[in-house]
């Protein structure tokens, strides 16, 4: 009957109708979907503190980070860093009381997360040292507690010597590559970057439709990008060239693929960093994390198209001899993998 239906001629106005019904099922679903997911985001994520300890412990990797890259810089600033300072020192109160522990329990000072903490205020304190300089909490008693603890170096500032790295090792490859924010002053060769990008396309995507895009600028381009992206402006000068990662939208068919552009995207970002650095290229991921008004901007720079979603930019450039570059000390094993 159905067949018959569609064979008569009522077929071509019928078919109009099932291709019309088939869209706006599709536009209720992607309606249904992104509302289930700002229902769960709010619900669960840092945002309204679901889970304070978890929530504060990405507070304080955050600002750890912070000042880890205020330290890497070859002009580091003296006495920058109050408003993340200001913020470890209060959640680490936050975390504590959480914890139920007193500052001087072993068991506090020995946790993970306390011990980056504890580690990035020494590091702080002895750059001020080093320069002969007071910081802002020489006097602070609560800061001066914590970096009396005994506790080992783990985060800030580490040197690393290029030449003495495997870069042929798939292992080592992927455990020595770094954020680098300082590059020699020299464009990358475009035969470079399309090497690495060559050997980043073996990254597997949603049935193989591989819809990542890469553009590679420099000059008035690069800066005027770098412009928008947060984060950057305290090594800007240090970058010349970058990467600008995108998806192409149109490759993504139903409203359950909503993030898949961000997932293949990813994959895709990090096989070009490993990659870059395989190549002798060093490469800092800076993150897409932008306003509604930087992603219009973007946009109509006229650099991208509209059907692209932008993943993330890469800051790349060749490495020098040596290296200074953030510890970024990494969580253990039993953090992340579940049995």
């Amino acid at each position: 009957m159905k067949n018959q239906l569609m064979q008569s001629p009522f077929g071509p106005f019928l078919r109009a109708i099932k291709v019309r019904y088939i869209k706006i099922i599709m536009q209720l679903s992607l309606i249904k979907v992104f509302l289930y997911d700002y229902k769960k985001f709010k619900k669960y994520s840092g945002i309204n503190g679901f889970n304070r300890k978890n929530s504060l412990k990405a507070w304080l990797l955050f600002d750890i980070h912070r000042l880890e890259k205020g330290l890497v810089l070859k002009n580091t600033r003296p006495k920058f860093g109050k408003s993340p300072i200001l913020a470890i020192l209060n959640n680490l109160e936050k975390y504590r009381n959480i914890l139920g522990y007193g500052r001087n329990e072993p068991a506090f000072q020995n946790d993970e997360i306390v011990n980056y903490a504890i580690s990035i205020l020494k590091q702080y304190d002895c750059y001020h040292q080093s320069i002969g300089v007071l910081h802002y909490f020489n006097e602070n008693k609560l800061f001066c507690e914590y970096i009396s603890y005994e506790n080992q170096k783990i985060s800030g500032v580490k040197t690393i010597d290029i030449e003495e790295l495997d870069f042929d090792n798939f292992e080592t490859v992927v455990s020595t590559r770094f954020s680098c924010r300082e590059f020699k002053k020299c464009p990358v060769a475009n035969d470079d970057i399309t090497k690495a990008v060559q050997l980043a396309i073996s990254t597997p995507s949603v049935c193989n439709r591989q819809h990542w895009r890469v553009r590679f600028l420099q000059g008035k381009e690069c800066k005027d990008v770098l412009e928008l992206q947060n984060g950057n402006a305290p090594f800007r000068d240090e970058i010349e060239n970058i990467l600008v990662i995108t998806s192409d939208l149109g490759n993504l068919l139903t409203p359950y693929e909503r993030y898949q552009q961000y997932i293949d995207g990813g994959m895709f970002s990090m096989s070009i960093l490993n990659a870059l650095h395989h190549f002798k290229i060093g490469s800092c991921a800076l993150n897409w994390a932008s306003s509604l008004k930087q992603d219009i901007d973007i946009y109509n720079m006229k650099i991208i198209p509209r059907n692209e979603a932008v993943i993330m930019i890469v800051a790349i450039g060749y490495y020098e001899k040596t290296v200074n570059a953030t510890c970024s000390t990494r969580l253990g094993i039993d953090s992340i993998m579940y049995n």
